[in-house]
């Protein structure tokens, strides 16, 4: 009866060693699942960085094509001012010169 609880001891004493290897296996791989984890937020933090940057340079853009059309609708309306002077001069040139032939 001692042989036999002693090999049955010897069994389980095997089957618990066995057990704890597995133990450290599957630590291991949860572990390596931990950094994979951690890699991959670091990842996603990084591109979150990089399209916050995209996007405030978009915004920088943004801001400048805004300025840009400000001035071009001020240089539009002075160009139009300027043309509209003109065509007032031409309208007196055209009526003295034809005073001018009428004196004549």
């Amino acid at each position: 009866k001692i042989r036999s609880m002693d090999m049955t001891t010897t069994a389980l004493a095997t089957e618990i060693q066995h057990k704890d290897r597995q133990i450290v296996l599957v630590r291991g791989e949860l572990a390596m699942a931990e950094q994979e984890v951690l890699d991959m937020k670091l990842e996603n933090e990084r591109k979150a960085d990089d399209y916050a940057k995209s996007f405030d340079a978009l915004a920088a853009e943004r801001e400048k094509l805004a300025g840009s059309e400000a001035a071009l609708r001020e240089l539009t309306a002075s160009m139009k001012t300027i043309r509209e002077e003109k065509e007032g001069k031409d309208e007196k040139i055209e009526s003295l010169t034809q005073k001018v032939a009428d004196l004549e």
